[in-house]
């Protein structure tokens, strides 16, 4: 699902005239593995791994075997797992004339373009266009507001843009400041809005609630800063020129917030790998930039929980099969709700997730990337307890 809506997004950016040049060199694929439940369990009984870590407030770390080490910041790690079922869910088409009404501030005709199993839609004004995805399949979707602001912002502004290598260049988040008052306007004042605006769009947040609100403060202080950390790359040279793309002077004009929303089912997160928080960019004038999926509906509300597997058990599992002979690092684990798409319809299916500092010995990725090591995903069935790498 990720893939072709990336390619979706692609395509809406040339149609407005933007473009962005980056590339991420691809990763092998492991085939899916089953576990015997059975047996690691009673490979567990032996001695408990959780012995093995310890837990400072959030912060859970500690070493698992000579070769395995566990670093991760979750404060939900250690909570009860409690029963959940697998969800089918299809999306719907979010309501893009109201939302271009509200940024627009008039009515606009769209341009539709059909492709295959998509519909396309064009809002175009005198000076930006609002693009939406309609997909017949249920299984995508979304809208996509680009603007010539969103792209200079999206040109310092970077958020875990490089997951598998975790390059400074690809997230600068760290140089702005969270929920920080911007001059034209507080931040519950614009979260407010923003939320109302997406709910009467077609957004269910009752059904699917918001469990994270980031709101980053984009002041132009911490514009500059991130610009001089990137100057220092080759980030900052436009690849069709080979000119600069500094812009130097950064004033309040350039000021927004950059708002991250991340939703939930029947209290676990939803795996973000496949299905994007809501992105809004807004400043002085409002709502300059979006990028939503297409909101969710759960098909049917009758559905049978089960008892999910263990934080513990979940490691026991990643130990059978992940375990190796380099110094590797667990440096992410959560248990959350995995997208995966069927025939007909989106499953949402209980899993835990493993971010997982994998040593590759491969002088085509070092020479490309500068980095002797990637970051894989590994997903575990929290039912089932079923075990894969990158994807389900």
């Amino acid at each position: 699902m990720r893939l072709k809506t990336k390619s979706m997004i692609a395509i809406l950016m040339i149609s407005l005239g933007l473009t962005a040049c980056t590339s991420t060199p691809s990763t092998p694929k492991i085939e899916t593995e089953t576990k015997t439940t059975q047996t690691i369990k009673e490979e567990a009984k032996k001695e408990s791994i959780v012995d093995k870590l310890t837990v400072d407030g959030n912060h859970t770390y500690g070493k698992l075997t000579d070769y395995l080490t566990f670093d991760v910041t979750n404060p939900d790690l250690h909570k009860e797992v409690g029963e959940h079922a697998i969800v089918p869910v299809k999306t719907k088409a979010a309501d893009a004339d109201y939302i271009v009404e509200k940024i627009f501030g008039k009515k606009v005709n769209p341009k539709i373009t059909k492709m295959e199993d998509d519909t396309y839609k064009e809002y175009q004004s005198e000076k930006s266009s609002l693009g939406q995805v309609i997909s017949d399949s249920d299984q995508l979707g979304g809208i996509y507001y680009f603007t010539d602001f969103m792209n200079q912002t999206n040109n310092i502004f970077h958020y875990n843009m490089m997951t598998n290598t975790h390059d400074p260049i690809g997230d600068t988040t760290n140089y702005f400041e969270t929920d920080k008052d911007l001059s034209f306007a507080p931040v519950k004042n614009v979260k407010a809005e923003v939320v109302d605006l997406l709910e009467k769009a077609g957004y269910d947040f009752n059904q699917f609630p918001l469990y994270q609100e980031e709101v980053f403060s984009l002041t132009k202080e911490s514009l500059k800063k991130a610009e001089d950390f990137l100057a220092q790359t080759d980030w900052m040279i436009d690849l069709r020129t080979g000119k600069s793309t500094v812009k130097g002077n950064w004033t309040t004009d350039d000021e927004a917030y950059y708002l991250y929303l991340h939703t939930a089912y029947d209290g676990l997160p939803l795996y973000e790998g496949d299905h994007d928080p809501s992105q809004i960019l807004y400043n002085k004038d409002k709502i300059v930039g979006l990028t939503l999926d297409a909101p969710l509906e759960v098909i049917s509300t009758n559905l049978e929980k089960k008892p999910l597997i263990s934080f513990e058990e979940a490691l026991n599992i990643f130990l059978h099969y992940g375990a190796s002979y380099d110094d590797e690092k667990i440096t992410d684990m959560n248990l959350c709700y995995y997208p995966k798409n069927t025939e007909n319809h989106i499953e949402l299916i209980p899993v835990w997730h493993i971010e997982w500092k994998n040593v590759v010995y491969s002088k085509e990725w070092e020479k490309a990337t500068g980095k002797d090591a990637i970051y894989r995903n590994v997903f575990i069935n929290a039912i089932t307890g079923e075990w894969s790498m990158d994807e389900m």
